[in-house]
């Protein structure tokens, strides 16, 4: 057995201080500080002195970042009880000092214009209290109050709050140290909102310096939204430690199996992982399976899927909003074709009874919950009556309909939203337009005074009940509404017409009730109210009404000529003292001299003026239904005293009078009149708007079938287009249902593209097609029957006419077909019987081209024509 050679000799000699300076360099401080300690104890020379400077200023900054601060400051204090020789530690100890908290930042001398020269201190404090804040010195109070913020508002954002984020961002001003976290915070939460525009919004404009860049940067690498090789940095590292922190979480490992059941589309296997994952984690995790629950069990509901809603809450608790799941089974019964009003309204009815009794909602607003609850309820019963109106058009009033029980619960449940969330506008208007279509007129005044308790400053109620008393000729009534309107909108357009006419139709009552004085008192109020379009002869007419009431028959003649001298026709100062002498009462005496005297006038053509004034003074009465005795005469006599007027020289304000009042007296036997005017303004004043557009509201009255639809849709533009620059505008309400109209012509073009014959076959006739009944023999009477018919059938092989055809082919099919027969050198006759026999196709014919669709898109639902609604 051999012997080892042991050598003699001492210890290998090595070199402290250039170990030490080794072990500094490679980051080793601890030893760098020992070795360091030894050297300069063996030997104190200068160069020794600094490098144990060295060590001591390192050793102290490194237990300061990680978060030993007693430990630093003992290092540092050794420091500085050594004493500082070296120029390159003395520069580093302000710095050390206010890492330390040994300096207060905030006073004036050494510590702020250490400040002043180091900003990136400040900075750097800051994204450590970010990460670690007990590594910062308590000192610093103003670095943890807005740290305390962004982390508050970073823990907001985790739980889904991003109300509650924002809030706590609000007072962190541009110039912090935090504001680049702030954008941190808001990009995370629409990066976790799916929402990257608004994400890269915020993250672009982050320091590519600080850590909040580089995390945003991880994410979005993560996420797939930006490719690795094209971040600003190697977010290699970054994506480990996510993939670790992702992996290690059992959170995480439940969640991507829910997630792949639910992306395969297989629900139970996603019941049964999810059933697992709230037996584990409701304690721990209970705000993410509220989450998670909320998502489900709306995407069940969307769904329709009774099945799957029963085995969701057989697993999981309710969720906080819904504690009992009625506002859940209330979705699901709504749209389930099984389930009948009454259980819908007792799911929704128990639902506000819990928001009531329950606790998760303020105490304010549970009752303004269940007011929006009964709205509901009330809206689905006015849609349901809308629909059994439109099923039993014919029935409409008998008992075949149930519109009228749905109306009766819709205005209970309107009254129970009202009580529980009186300060519910919508509420009050819904009501109100419910009673208006029920004709009850009464009750929608007493809801709207109701409104103005809650809502004293709404002027479109004011308006409305303003106009519903001069309507109902009760002007001192409508005084106080119309008073109301002048303050809130003073220089509005409907407020000016509805101070005119409030006043003047006070000045009528007064007249009226022989209260002559106080008549003539609002009498010289009146020019201050007038109107910019309102006549300076009405006033003077008014004012020969109240004389006549007086018995001031002089005084009277005298007003009633300075009238007729201010007409180019006396003819509309006689129709206005006629309808004067009925609404004021005047003597039959002097109401037939009047009558009499625009009898014979009318017997004859008028020239424009006179047309325009006599429709402009009669177009209020008929369009907004207010009647008064001999309003029928009028109208009767001047619709005949117009179609006399064949040579006249128009004015164009004359004309526009003239054809808005045709077309809101509805008379068919004028209707040729109308279209021949409505043709004279459209080329001779080409640019004022109001012809086209009344041209296209007459064209749509014709029905789908015999409208062109493309023609509508060109008048309606080019009033819309004229009306920008027009002296005379449209009104906002005919602005509104031109717009309506060309979304609704666009989309009858639409579909006469899509299909020749308006549809596809009824699957209710393919049923009675396959009816066994319907092929059964008959007998010998239906036999016969069918032959007469058989003896009949030449007749269908006559010609039809142009008139026949027009009155079955719609206006833009016969066009069609007429110019494919040119194309082809065949009669249209040839061309229908090619098209029977299949010769030709449709498509071969007519192109993309096609009939409008079934059912028309101009009319509204059928039925009785009640009163339009004042508002």
């Amino acid at each position: 057995m051999s012997k080892k050679r042991k050598h003699g000799g001492g210890k290998q000699g090595f070199d402290l201080f250039e170990r030490a300076q080794r072990e500094l360099a490679k980051g080793n401080i601890k030893d760098a500080l020992k070795e360091a300690k030894v050297c300069y104890r063996d030997d104190p020379r200068p160069e020794h002195r600094h490098l144990l400077e060295r060590a001591y200023c390192a050793r102290a900054e490194q237990l300061q970042k990680a978060g030993l601060n007693d430990q630093a400051r003992n290092a540092f204090s050794e420091l500085t009880e050594l004493g500082v020789s070296s120029p390159e530690v003395q520069a580093q100890l302000p710095r050390l000092r206010i890492l330390l908290g040994l300096l207060d930042s905030a006073p004036a001398g050494g510590a702020a214009s250490v400040w002043d020269a180091n900003p990136e201190l400040l900075i750097e404090l800051a994204d450590q209290a970010v990460f670690h804040p007990q590594r910062v010195p308590a000192a610093y109070a103003e670095i943890h109050r807005e740290c305390q913020q962004v982390r508050a508002a970073l823990e907001a954002v985790e739980r889904g709050d991003d109300a509650a984020a924002a809030d706590q961002l609000n007072s962190i001003p541009r110039r912090s140290p935090y504001a680049d976290w702030k954008l941190f915070v808001r990009g995370l939460s629409a990066f976790y909102a799916s929402d990257p525009e608004r994400s890269h919004a915020n993250w672009d404009r982050l320091d590519p310096k600080r850590p909040a860049f580089r995390i945003a940067q991880t994410l979005l690498v993560h996420s797939g939204q930006l490719a690795a090789e094209a971040a600003a940095f190697s977010v290699a590292n970054g994506l480990r430690r996510l993939d670790f922190a992702l992996e290690s979480d059992p959170v995480w490992a439940q969640l991507k199996v829910m997630t792949d059941h639910f992306q395969a589309g297989h629900w139970s296997g996603l019941f049964h992982a999810y059933r697992s994952f709230c037996q584990r984690f409701a304690g721990t995790h209970a705000a993410l399976i509220e989450r998670i629950t909320d998502m489900l069990w709306k995407r069940v509901v969307r769904e329709r899927w009774d099945e799957g809603f029963e085995r969701l809450v057989r697993i999981v608790p309710a969720p906080r909003l819904d504690p009992r799941w009625n506002r859940a089974r209330a979705l699901l019964a709504e749209d389930s074709p099984h389930e009948t009003y009454q259980t819908v309204e007792g799911y929704w009815q128990a639902y506000a009874q819990d928001i009531l009794q329950g606790s998760f909602l303020p105490e304010d607003e549970r009752a303004i919950a269940a007011g929006l609850i009964y709205q509901r309820l009330a809206r689905a019963k006015v849609e349901a009556a809308h629909r059994e109106e439109s099923r039993f058009s014919f029935y409409r009033g008998d008992d075949y309909s149930d519109a009228p029980g749905y109306r009766h619960d819709a205005g209970r449940f309107y009254r129970q939203s009202i009580r529980h969330a009186p300060r519910l506008h919508s509420a009050y208007g819904e009501l109100a337009k419910l009673h208006l279509e029920q004709e009850e007129e009464a009750e929608a005044v007493k809801v709207y005074q109701l409104l103005l308790k809650q809502f004293p400053d709404d002027y479109a109620t004011h308006v409305w009940l303003a106009n519903y008393y001069l309507e109902d000729d009760k002007p001192d009534k409508a005084e106080r509404y119309a008073l109301e309107a002048q303050r809130l909108k003073p220089r509005d357009a409907a407020t000016v017409s509805l101070m005119w006419s409030q006043r003047v139709a006070m000045v009528r009552m007064c007249a009226k009730q022989r209260k002559i004085v106080l008549a003539r008192q609002e009498w010289e109020t009146l020019p201050k109210y007038m109107p910019p379009d309102a006549e300076a002869y009405w006033l003077d007419l008014l004012r020969a009404a109240i004389e006549y009431k007086a018995k001031n028959k002089e005084e009277a003649e005298r007003w009633v000529a300075a009238a007729e001298a201010k007409l180019k026709e006396p003819t509309p100062a006689w129709l206005i003292m006629h309808a004067h002498a009925a609404r004021i009462g005047l003597d039959r005496e002097i109401k037939n001299h009047f009558g009499n005297r625009l009898k014979a006038a009318l017997a004859h053509p008028c020239c424009s003026e006179t047309a325009g004034q006599l429709t402009k003074f009669l177009y209020p009465f008929v369009v907004r239904q207010i009647k008064y005795v001999g309003l029928a005469t009028h109208k009767k006599l001047t619709l005949e005293c117009l179609a006399r007027c064949t040579g006249v020289e128009w004015n164009g304000d004359d004309l526009r009078h003239v054809v808005n009042f045709l077309c809101v007296a509805d008379s068919w036997r004028h209707a040729a009149l109308r279209d021949r005017l409505l043709a004279e303004g459209c080329k001779r004043f080409p640019t004022d708007p109001q012809y086209p557009y009344l041209s296209g509201r007459v064209a749509m009255g014709q029905g789908p079938y015999r409208a062109d639809a493309l023609a509508i849709r060109n008048q309606f533009e080019l009033a819309l287009k004229l009306n920008e620059t027009a002296a005379h505008p449209l009104g906002a309400d005919s602005i509104k249902l031109a717009k309506q109209a060309i979304s609704t012509l666009n989309e009858t073009l639409e579909m006469q593209r899509a299909s020749f014959f308006g549809g596809p076959w009824s699957e209710d006739e393919d049923e009675d097609y396959e009816d066994d009944e319907f092929f059964e023999d008959g007998d010998d009477e239906d036999d016969e029957f069918y032959e007469d018919d058989e003896d009949d059938e030449d007749d269908f092989d006559a010609p039809l006419s142009d008139a026949q055809l027009k009155n079955f082919i719609p206006a833009f099919l016969l066009e069609a077909l007429k110019r494919a027969a040119r194309e082809r050198g065949l009669s249209l006759e040839e061309l229908m019987h090619q098209l029977v026999s299949g010769e030709l196709l449709p498509a071969d014919v007519l192109g993309d081209a096609g009939p409008p669709p079934p059912f028309g898109p101009f009319g509204g639902r059928g039925g009785s024509k009640k009163k339009a609604a004042r508002r």
